[in-house]
């Protein structure tokens, strides 16, 4: 038994990703993953508790003040303050709107719907780089695990990068087009596992399941218990 001080994250997705990966035996090993959306690296964080346990891997933010904690808290992976475009994209900045109440909360301009608008609140100009040319420089092995929530911008982030040349095994993808998702993945071999939240779904490489296997996935009522928004300790009950 382990003892982590996990954040309990809204619907709790992390953890319910962090027990996939326990339930179905995929912790063991260094592994490597990519969190684009990565905030301070901690809060609401899909990754962090992979971390504690040996894996590694690549972290983008694209607000510079969340970025800059994020080094702080994350020392084990490499931290890259960016906002991920499509390959077609040529400006070198995009324009980052921030949540007037939550700064790890932050829209690039042209997602922002009048639904959603955070215009009337403070912005800032973030470098641009497609996720494929981030990746060009790092050294790390295969990606296990890619969390992908840039608030509406996932096709623009997935258009930058070659899926059938870097192949992460699974995916975590926020979106609320679950059907154009699921066409768009399909193409380079992948299907859909569960979705984690109303707008959180999980994939994995169809060629990586074994034939016959049925992935396990936890409910949230299925999960240890804890206070919803608690930030105090969590029993992870893996090595029983």
């Amino acid at each position: 038994m382990i003892s982590l001080d996990m954040p309990i994250s809204p619907g709790r997705l992390a953890e319910r990703i962090f027990y996939f990966f326990y339930d179905n035996g995929l912790l063991a090993g260094r592994r490597y993953f990519i969190e684009a959306g990565a905030a301070d690296g901690r809060d609401q964080s899909n990754t962090w508790a992979l971390a504690q346990l040996g894996w590694r891997g690549l972290l983008i933010e694209a607000s510079a003040a969340a970025a800059e904690i994020c080094v702080q808290n994350r020392p084990e992976s490499t931290v890259v303050h960016a906002a991920l475009i499509s390959q077609d994209y040529t400006e070198k900045t995009v324009e980052l709107i921030h949540h007037p109440d939550h700064f790890l909360c932050n829209h690039i301009a042209s997602t922002t719907t009048k639904e959603n608008d955070y215009s009337f609140t403070a912005s800032e100009p973030s470098p641009t780089r497609t996720l494929e040319s981030i990746l060009k420089e790092q050294s790390f092995g295969e990606i296990y695990f890619f969390s992908l929530d840039v608030e509406g911008y996932e096709f623009n982030v997935l258009d930058g990068l070659n899926l059938e040349w870097y192949r992460p095994t699974f995916l975590l993808v926020e979106s609320a087009k679950l059907d154009a998702l699921t066409e768009y993945l399909e193409k380079p071999g992948y299907e859909l596992i569960a979705s984690m939240t109303p707008h959180d779904h999980l994939f994995g490489r169809q060629s990586y399941r074994p034939a016959g296997l049925t992935w396990i996935v936890r409910s949230p009522q299925e999960l240890p218990v804890a206070e919803e928004g608690s930030k105090g300790e969590v029993i992870l009950d893996f090595l029983r």
